[in-house]
């Protein structure tokens, strides 16, 4: 049954891939993206005259190398990490350290793969969901190059929270759950040269009893 829905899942994800290659081109940090389904791609005449769609696959270069990619990688939610291609799940990766790391960084010039390349397998989710999900990594990737360039205490301290801690809250069977962000002024640098982050989670019963955790912290820049 798989190989009969094979051609309409391809079509698909063919067409998705079409709309995600031109929205990467106006994403943040993005510097190249190399889609055979694009006319600026140098084999797009013969991909044409070989094929009905640009295919599955998507290769873009961020700027900042592999720090960059990495902190763009580490940041998706939706899309997956994997060495894998072709399947129903979009997924990524970073073909200089795992699929073409035995070469030499001469090699892998040869071909093209520079630090800052990523390779995108496109999959059977929404389009929308796919290009929310790269912009806000890739937003989160440049929030430490912009602090950079701000002079503003706050907006440094703002722009240095990582990008996976967020305040939630929730109510389940009674229990009151709150996970908040807080700056940690007294262990952060008086001269803004690191950022300390940490969040706590709150229970509490009926506010009448409440445990305080702190489940993790953040030294930035020293853990980038």
């Amino acid at each position: 049954k798989g190989l009969e829905t094979l051609p309409v899942r391809v079509r698909a994800q063919c067409a998705t891939a079409a709309q995600v290659a031109e929205a990467l081109t106006k994403l943040k940090g993005v510097t190249r993206v190399i889609y055979p389904g694009r006319a600026d791609h140098p084999q797009a005449a013969l991909a044409q005259a070989q094929m009905p769609g640009g295919g599955q696959m998507i290769a873009f270069e961020v700027e900042g190398g592999k720090a960059a990619a990495f902190r763009a990688l580490n940041a998706l939610s939706l899309i997956r990490i994997s060495n894998n291609l072709g399947d129903a799940k979009s997924l990524v990766t970073h073909p200089a350290t795992t699929t073409h790391f035995k070469l030499t960084p001469a090699q892998r010039g040869e071909l093209g793969i520079t630090d800052g390349m990523i390779r995108l397998s496109i999959g059977l989710e929404a389009r929308d969901d796919l290009v929310d999900d790269l912009k806000m990594a890739l937003d989160a990737a440049y929030r430490y190059t912009d602090m950079a360039k701000s002079t503003d205490p706050l907006a440094k301290r703002q722009r240095q929270k990582p990008a996976d801690l967020h305040a939630y809250e929730a109510i389940t069977r009674g229990i009151r759950i709150r996970v908040e962000p807080r700056y940690m002024d007294d262990q952060s640098s008086p001269d803004d040269s690191h950022f300390v982050w940490s969040y706590a989670v709150e229970l509490s019963n009926d506010g009448t009893e409440t445990v305080h955790l702190k489940t993790r912290t953040w030294r930035i820049p020293d853990e980038l």
